[in-house]
């Protein structure tokens, strides 16, 4: 989908109770536009991505077989072809980047948090409140045993994107910093801003967004920031989508 680009208050404010510390200060952010997947990444993308890794051979494939060993084994909740791809790493993840090509890439934080409100100021981009009937979360009553559900079988967004809230946690390019906001232009001054922000330039962590199938509402708003450690494949609850410029 296209996401046009804009001007937004990225974090959470300071009169939010529900707010964490590494959510603040709210700061203005600028963006241009760009593409995104409509859904997250699934397992029949991500499979054949992996089919064409194997046919390729080669030190690439080496890397991405090592990091992928455990996926034919997934539990049999998490393997639908139209469920989003789980236990892959952010290593993972830029390895299927690249193989897409045309400047696919993760996207960054900004960028994700832009995309989920879909212009919306509220915790969700629905509201202050997120249903059971609007994303796949934590104590969802059909959901007995813990499970991702096919892709777009909820709301879709202002954007036209679906499951930014719940069925699982994203990845995104930025390094994960507890106090990266308190740096930013934006911060505390309405007349600055940042422009196309990539967040900090190195770190141990990176981001991921969104929420998962095992998260509560409160850990799926639009603002919230969780991190993981980029080389880990062990998260059956963290996936990724996808996005590319407007001219690659």
């Amino acid at each position: 989908m296209w996401v046009e680009g804009g001007e937004f208050l990225m974090g959470s404010s300071d009169s939010d109770p529900y707010a964490r510390d590494n959510e603040k200060p709210q700061h203005r952010v600028k963006l241009s536009g760009f593409w995104m997947s409509a859904t997250e990444v699934t397992n029949a993308q991500y499979d054949q991505f992996l089919w064409v890794m194997e046919a390729k051979g080669g030190a690439e494939w080496d890397a991405v077989k090592k990091s992928s060993s455990h996926y034919p084994d997934l539990d049999d909740r998490f393997k639908g072809a139209n469920q989003p791809v789980v236990c892959v790493s952010y290593d993972d993840a830029q390895a299927f980047c690249k193989w897409v090509g045309h400047g696919v890439t993760l996207p960054t934080e900004a960028q994700w948090e832009y995309a989920c409100r879909a212009g919306s100021t509220t915790r969700f981009s629905f509201g202050d409140t997120l249903t059971f009937e609007q994303a796949n979360i934590l104590w969802s009553p059909w959901q007995e045993d813990g499970r991702t559900r096919a892709v777009g079988q909820y709301e879709k967004n202002a954007f036209g994107l679906y499951d930014m809230y719940g069925n699982v946690c994203e990845w995104c390019s930025d390094w994960y910093s507890e106090d990266y906001y308190q740096g930013c232009k934006g911060a505390g001054n309405e007349d600055k801003l940042e422009e196309n922000p990539k967040g900090p330039a190195t770190g141990d962590m990176r981001i991921n967004r969104g929420g998962g199938w095992n998260k509560g509402a409160w850990t799926s708003r639009s603002a919230h920031r969780e991190a993981g450690e980029p080389q880990s494949c062990c998260y059956d609850f963290l996936g990724f989508r996808i996005v590319a410029p407007a001219a690659p």
